[in-house]
């Protein structure tokens, strides 16, 4: 029995060092976390920014707003260039053809004249 309390103290530091440095690896896996996840993220957008059906997508919903935009009174153009302003505001015209480009650019740009 005396052999149990004489190692006790030496278990219990044990444990205790092993709690410590879980802790310690779970704090810098965060701090690694903080670091990487957000250029992963950045990356993964990047892709996806890439990819066919994103991008096809973008051209289908330009054309459905420019047949909208057309079509629209004075006050539906107005909402109507808002929300191309805001839908399109990162988007690269170079992956539009020509004409969606123009029009993408008059809209995003106010280029003064009547489209």
């Amino acid at each position: 029995m005396k052999e149990f309390f004489e190692t006790l103290p030496g278990v219990f530091v044990g444990i205790m060092l092993t709690l410590a440095l879980i802790f310690i690896i779970d704090y810098l896996f965060l701090d690694w976390f903080q670091f990487i996840e957000p250029k992963r993220a950045n990356i993964e957008r990047q892709v996806f920014e890439n990819t066919h059906s994103y991008n096809q997508g973008k051209l289908q919903d330009l054309v459905k707003y420019r047949q909208e935009y057309m079509e629209a009174d004075k006050d539906g153009k107005a909402a109507l260039k808002s929300t191309i302003q805001h839908t399109f505001a990162g988007y690269d015209e170079n992956k539009l053809n020509p004409e969606l480009r123009d029009f993408l650019k008059k809209i995003k740009y106010g280029t003064g004249e009547q489209i």
